[in-house]
């Protein structure tokens, strides 16, 4: 793997002077290059591209939303890192658009490094650099409009509480894929990472959400594709598929600490497929439409057409958005548990199991053909094989439960 190169942009000389301070025993790591203003900085992207650009916020002439905002189009497979030491909530929402990270000044030198290496790690996901570049370059995922309804509804609403909100946002991945991008910046300087929504909701706010809703919703994705809907890929399908697995996954995870990670993670877990959808759609149809006539798993017909399988892609772009790592493994290996060290398997396998259970109860309730049997070796290695047929029960029951109150109640 060639060394990564990192683009530092900021007006202020001794900012840059005191990062190549900072980062000089990491040149053997990565290339470091640094411009002083976003014109220059543009240049240089230009002319030799980054994998990674850090840039300031407030900048003459050419400001950091801009000069992000041009990296974003004419360089999408860079990742963007924001590193400022001003920004209000208005102009956070509106950054978030366009950069991955958002960092504060001033930010220690370790927190960068470990950015650094994240993009590295990502990299193993994904070799392919068309897809490193589609990926990259998604800023929003559709949501259906009932969601951003139902958040403006909380929000002019006196009488409502977090919690009502939090069973809004815990059934929509795109939405809980955002908010935990937001709240797990540096941005807002938490002493943790945060993985349950209440958590986030907490921190955030009602009105910080409905605005983060207003600036990154994907509502005009979702009518997009519910006005060419094509019977091979549903999103109201993949949302309740993904809530049902979240839903089991929180119940049968051991040990419970993990609870909030597994069910967040298996909200997320095919989040992949709504990327692959939207950046390379009629190959990822094809690649349904060959796994279902050659036997391939849909994650072999994938990498065949696409260069990448859907929990590849999801990982990377999570991974890329600054959610917690354990999450970001979980779901780049929610398929094949065996990937993952034994001593990390718990969350993985929760997840594994519970999708592919929950797949199975709700194309035997449709008439479907049956899905890819569950692989039991792992659960005969874990010890819970004799769990197996009160999993398979839970499964089928709420596979189902009705949607829409039935499923909120649930949740909440």
């Amino acid at each position: 793997m060639t060394k990564l190169r990192i683009l530092f942009v900021d007006d202020e000389e001794a900012v840059l002077r005191g990062l190549q301070n900072l980062l000089r025993k990491d040149r053997h790591r990565w290339d470091f290059v640094f411009a002083s203003s976003g014109a220059a900085g543009l240049e240089q992207m230009r002319r030799e591209p980054a994998d990674i650009v850090v840039s300031d916020m407030r900048m003459p002439g050419m400001d950091g939303l801009e000069f992000l905002g041009n990296v974003q189009r004419e360089l999408p497979r860079c990742a963007r890192f924001v590193l400022s030491g001003q920004c209000e909530n208005e102009a956070a929402l509106r950054v978030v658009r366009i950069t991955h990270q958002f960092f504060f000044k001033p930010c220690k030198v370790d927190v960068l490094r470990a950015a650094f290496e994240r993009v590295e790690t990502l990299r193993s996901y994904l070799d392919d650099p068309r897809v490193i570049e589609v990926v990259s370059s998604i800023d929003q995922l559709p949501s259906p409009a009932a969601t951003f309804n139902a958040v403006s509804r909380l929000a002019n609403d006196p009488t409502a509480d977090l919690g009502a909100l939090v069973a809004v946002i815990e059934q929509d991945a795109a939405v809980c894929a955002k908010v935990l991008q937001v709240v797990n910046s540096a941005y807002f300087g938490l002493p943790r990472q945060v993985v349950a929504v209440r958590d986030a909701v907490m921190y955030l706010g009602i009105e910080l959400i409905k605005g983060l809703l207003l600036t990154t919703s994907g509502i005009a994705a979702a009518q997009a594709l519910e006005a060419h809907p094509d019977p091979r890929f549903s999103l109201q399908d993949l949302q309740r598929r993904s809530l049902l697995t979240a839903l089991l996954a929180r119940q049968i995870v051991s040990p419970r600490e993990l609870a909030d990670l597994a069910y967040t993670t298996g909200l997320l877990h095919d989040l992949g497929k709504i990327v692959l959808f939207l950046t390379s759609r009629e190959d990822f149809l094809r690649a349904i439409d060959l796994a279902g006539s050659s036997g391939m798993s849909s994650e072999q017909a994938e990498k065949q057409l696409l260069g990448a399988s859907h929990a590849q892609a999801g990982a990377y772009l999570l991974g890329l958005w600054g959610l917690p790592f354990a999450l970001v493994e979980a779901t780049a290996h929610c398929h094949h548990p065996r990937e993952v060290a034994p001593d990390q398997r718990a969350l993985v396998e929760s997840v594994y199991v519970a999708s592919s259970l929950i797949d199975e109860a709700i194309d035997r309730a449709a008439g479907s053909p049956k899905c890819a049997a569950l692989d039991e070796v792992d659960i005969d290695a874990s010890g819970r094989s004799a769990e197996l047929a009160g999993w398979r029960e839970q499964a089928q029951q709420l596979a189902t439960t009705g949607s829409g109150a039935d499923l909120r109640a649930k949740v909440a």
